[in-house]
């Protein structure tokens, strides 16, 4: 390691996988090593292609079940615990045993090693909890969202939850909607909680010589929570201006009810959809559409990384208006909000914007003024300072 200081061990996922949580990492410690900060990096999610930033020192947990660290587990855990794991997926104890076991050997090799820095707070923070108490290091926890803001989810982790909240040391929050719940559900988990947003890289930029198609764009999962459907039905009313439709995401459970709909509404001219894209082919995209929708549904989007990537990229947004969306598009200055799931205020919006293209412009230029708080390098800068407290 080149860096000086603080050595952490950051457990969490690069890409690929897609996701916001990927991303945040990989942005995050990337910032961090060239602050020279020591980072020991554990991934959750074994895959046979990673991004890995320069600086850093990288380890993965195996594919193989332990058995041996699903033993150390129960008996950590101590039988009036086990009751925890029956409400928790298989797949999620073994991941907890197998980033145990893993970090054990990590602060073992290298007991300089002060500092566990955790993403989410279900299994990967749960074994971080149990790393900390072995090796009496400091522990650090990220809440994304979902884990807290969703509550079917939550309650399925919420005796794992507690644990994690009682013992760790210092907790982040990316907006102040996920701090909120934290504080209604955990009030004496205040004075350990910090608002650090996250970041958005500097490759997702205004290209003031791109050439803007007339197009409607979408980034996301295709899972219902995710509103696709409700962005298809508006376009449908929206079709004969002459505009596209571009929907790009990853195959989540609710891609062949979008086909479907697509078909049902006779849009398949008008709408293409592209799956997995690569981070490249994603700027490029970003940069040659004029309108982003970001239409989700559920209360649990405990950031939203999308509209800030097209808002970095000079692509104007609309955006539902909930959960942490507002905290990022400031409704009529950097974007427009719609009532989540309303059909007519969305295609009211989008034809707004087609019809407007100085409104777009405006919108535009206010958005780049708002970026400099999601500067990743001041976000690595934030976080260093929590390292560096005792």
């Amino acid at each position: 390691m080149a860096g000086t200081g603080k050595h952490i061990l950051f457990i969490g996922n690069l890409p690929t996988p897609y996701g916001g949580v990927a991303t945040h990492c990989h942005n995050l410690v990337h910032h961090l090593a060239i602050a020279n900060v020591n980072i020991y990096f554990l991934d959750s999610k074994p895959r046979p292609f990673k991004q890995i930033p320069k600086g850093i020192s990288f380890f993965s947990i195996s594919k193989k079940i332990h058995v041996l660290a699903v033993a150390v587990i129960l008996f950590l855990l101590k039988p009036s615990r086990w009751r925890w794991l029956f409400q928790i997926p298989l797949r999620d104890f073994i991941k907890l045993a197998s980033i145990w076991y893993k970090g054990c050997q990590i602060l073992k090799t290298y007991p300089c090693i002060n500092i566990i820095h955790s993403q989410h707070i279900t299994a990967i923070s749960l074994a971080s909890t149990l790393l900390k108490e072995k090796f009496k290091t400091r522990h650090l926890a990220t809440v994304h969202g979902a884990e807290i803001t969703d509550f079917k989810l939550f309650i399925k982790w919420k005796k794992c939850i507690d644990y994690v909240i009682q013992n760790v040391d210092t907790l982040i929050s990316v907006s102040k909607y996920t701090a909120k719940h934290v504080e209604n559900y955990y009030p004496h988990a205040k004075n350990k909680l910090n608002i650090i947003p996250n970041g958005v890289g500097p490759e997702f930029k205004l290209d003031l010589e791109a050439k803007r198609e007339r197009k409607i764009l979408f980034v996301g999962d295709f899972h219902p929570r995710k509103g696709v459907n409700i962005l298809l039905q508006a376009f449908h009313t929206l079709k004969d201006l002459g505009w596209s439709l571009h929907l790009v995401g990853t195959p989540g459970s609710a891609l062949v009810e979008v086909q479907q709909l697509i078909s049902h509404l006779d849009l398949d001219q008008k709408v293409s959809i592209s799956l997995n894209v690569s981070h490249e082919a994603l700027i490029n995209i970003y940069n040659k559409a004029s309108i982003f929708v970001f239409p989700t549904q559920l209360e649990t989007e405990g950031f939203g990384i999308v509209a800030l990537e097209a808002m970095s990229s000079g692509c104007p947004v609309i955006a539902s208006n909930i959960a942490a969306i507002p905290e990022i598009v400031e409704h009529e200055k950097t974007g427009l909000l719609f009532p989540p799931g309303d059909i007519r205020a969305l295609g009211k919006e989008i034809k707004r914007l087609i019809i407007d293209e100085v409104f777009r412009s405006q919108l535009v230029a206010h958005a780049q003024q708002s970026l400099i708080k999601y500067d990743w390098g001041n976000i690595a800068a934030r976080t260093k300072q929590l390292y560096e407290s005792d």
